[in-house]
């Protein structure tokens, strides 16, 4: 016969509450990050960490936009000072999301994300560019055009080399 003790049911309830508060408490990652608001008017480039000056983050804005009309693929570059105790997975797919990045029903939008702090970068890509864009080939982008510049000091040459990457694809 399958019953309850009544006289223990409110402990064992308690004793299931008080250790998911703590589960909670012991994975702060499980807390979302504020993610920024996108910026009006909507930009390609979008450098809050303040990585670039104004000048180099209009250049990239510029070849950002004769990509997407050249190509079709929305690329869109977004520096954050930092992640706000999330992942960089986590926190781009939420900003791809969040942003909208890419045109609705052709899924072409392509983000990477720069988190300044946490020194980590990461693309992320709509549907649609899934098969163009493979995630090996992004990582050779990463690899080959981001790193050196920005380890040589120069966040700007990296970004602009990576959409050249992307472009000649």
């Amino acid at each position: 016969m399958n019953h309850v003790n009544r006289r223990r049911l409110p402990v064992w309830l308690f004793a299931v509450v008080l250790s998911l508060a703590m589960g909670a408490l012991a994975y702060p990652a499980c807390a979302r990050a504020v993610l920024p608001a996108r910026p009006e008017p909507a930009r390609l480039m979008t450098d809050l960490a303040g990585m670039l000056g104004r000048s180099a983050a209009d250049d990239i804005e510029s070849q950002l936009v004769l990509l997407w009309q050249d190509t079709g693929v929305q690329f869109a570059v977004v520096t954050v000072p930092d992640l706000g105790g999330d992942t960089i997975d986590n926190y781009s797919v939420r900003l791809f999301e969040a942003w909208g990045i890419g045109e609705a029903g052709k899924d072409n939008g392509l983000l990477l994300l720069i988190a300044s702090k946490e020194r980590e970068m990461k693309f992320e890509t709509g549907y649609g560019l899934e098969g163009e864009l493979p995630d090996s080939f992004l990582g050779k982008v990463i690899d080959q055009a981001l790193v050196p510049k920005f380890k040589a000091g120069d966040p700007a040459a990296g970004i602009k080399a990576s959409i050249t990457m992307v472009s000649d694809r």
